[in-house]
């Protein structure tokens, strides 16, 4: 199932696999998953560099009608963030005011991740995230 892990580490792409191996035997014994559980696994592929993994685990959590929290979104934010996913991380966080979670540091912190991941880095980088953060 997982193929690639963009930090390129086998331990962390260990890590996944066992997160998600442990999720199916959950579902396999009728255990639901909950938010706590999908924040996991998101976290766990931001921390493995594997934001589309991550994106699809959201969308199987809101799928099973599992609400997501702040946490949640945190997670997905700094998971699209270290990926320089810049257009993933705007549209996370206009969900996120959406759903009514409010911006925390983690979120600012989140953001200021993925300018700097972005690639290629503009000179005017800090700049950018100044002016930016000034429209939120």
């Amino acid at each position: 199932m997982f193929k690639f892990c963009a930090c390129g580490s086998c331990k962390c792409l260990s890590r996944l696999q066992d997160a998600v191996f442990f999720r199916d035997e959950m579902k396999a014994t009728g255990l639901l998953s909950d938010v706590v559980l999908y924040n996991f696994l998101i976290s766990t592929c931001g921390k493995c560099k594997n934001s589309d993994q991550a994106v699809r685990i959201f969308e199987e959590m809101k799928k099973n009608e599992v609400k997501p929290n702040g946490q949640t979104y945190v997670g997905l934010l700094n998971a699209c963030a270290a990926a320089g996913q810049l257009d993933r991380v705007y549209a996370i966080v206009r969900d996120m005011t959406a759903a009514g979670a409010g911006l925390n540091k983690f979120c600012y912190a989140g953001l200021i991740i993925a300018h700097m991941n972005k690639l290629p880095v503009a000179d005017d980088t800090a700049s950018k995230i100044i002016y930016e953060f000034s429209l939120l």
